[in-house]
C-alpha cells in the first residue's frame, strides 16, 4: 500500500490531493528477492485520504486493518479481498493522533525477571 497524489482538476473525486493505492508482487514464485511490483487494476484503493498508510495487519479474525496520518482505519475483509484491492473504511480513532507514518504491532508479554523494570 502506498500513498498517490492526484488532481481536482484532473479528477473529479479528488478532494484531498492524496489517496492510497496498492501494488502486488508482479511473480511471486519466480522473484524470490521480490524486485519487480505490479499496480492492481482496483487502484486508487481509498480516495481522499491522508498521507502515510501503516502496513497493512491481519487480525486474529482473519480480516486486515490499515491506519492512515489522518486517524482512520480501514478494512479489507480476507486474504482475497485484500489483494483485490477491497477495501472500505472502518472508522475514526481518536485514541490515535495523527502522525507520520504510524506503525502498530502487538507486543509480547513481559519476560519473568523483568518487572522492576517495567513498574518503575
Amino acid at each position: 500500500i502506498y500513498p498517490g497524489l492526484c488532481n481536482k482538476n484532473d479528477w473529479s473525486s479528488c478532494e484531498t490531493g492524496t489517496l492510497l493505492a496498492q501494488a502486488v508482487p508482479a511473480n511471486y514464485s519466480g522473484d524470490e528477492l521480490l524486485e519487480k511490483w505490479a499496480k492492481i487494476e482496483a487502484n486508487p484503493i481509498v480516495e481522499n485520504t491522508q498521507r502515510d498508510p501503516t502496513s497493512p495487519w491481519k487480525t486474529s479474525y482473519g480480516e486486515w486493518r490499515l491506519r492512515t496520518y489522518d486517524q482512520k482505519i480501514y478494512g479489507s475483509a480476507s486474504d482475497e479481498d485484500l489483494i483485490a484491492g477491497k477495501w472500505y473504511e472502518i472508522g475514526t480513532n481518536s485514541d490515535l493522533r495523527e502522525c507520520e507514518c504510524p506503525s502498530l504491532y502487538p507486543l509480547p508479554p513481559a519476560s519473568p525477571g523483568f518487572e522492576a523494570e517495567y513498574n518503575a
